[in-house]
């Protein structure tokens, strides 16, 4: 983890992989460590995923589509040239959307989650 963070606090730019698959449900393990590093996130996805609407609704970060090398290439260009500039701002994951990937926020919701989890154990593990 401490690697991870150590990475993640030195990154120019931070990139998620979505699954290659029409409308996905999953979202990124690490997504809130990306948006608390506070650094530009370019999500590789379908604009149609969870991941996709997350980042163009709620603000985490740009999109270009994973069968599209013509939009990759374009965001990263925009972004470069914005780190040239010293003007990343409009490329930040915007506040709400930190604010809702807090670590105490997701600590709590796995926690939930586990707690469900355990009352309701699978048959196999019984």
């Amino acid at each position: 983890q401490a690697e991870v963070l150590a990475l993640l606090d030195s990154a120019s730019l931070l990139l998620a992989f979505d699954y290659a698959r029409p409308n996905s449900r999953a979202v990124l393990s690490k997504l809130p460590d990306y948006l608390n590093a506070r650094r530009p996130i370019l999500g590789l996805t379908a604009p149609w995923s969870s991941l996709g609407r997350l980042f163009r609704e709620d603000g985490a970060g740009l999109t270009a589509h994973y069968h599209s090398p013509e939009e990759v290439a374009d965001r990263l260009r925009a972004v470069f040239d914005a780190w040239e500039s010293r003007n990343l701002e409009p490329f930040l994951p915007r506040r709400p959307v930190i604010e809702l990937y807090d670590a105490q926020r997701t600590l709590g919701e796995l926690a939930g989650a586990f707690g469900v989890a355990m009352r309701c154990p699978h048959p196999a593990l019984t």
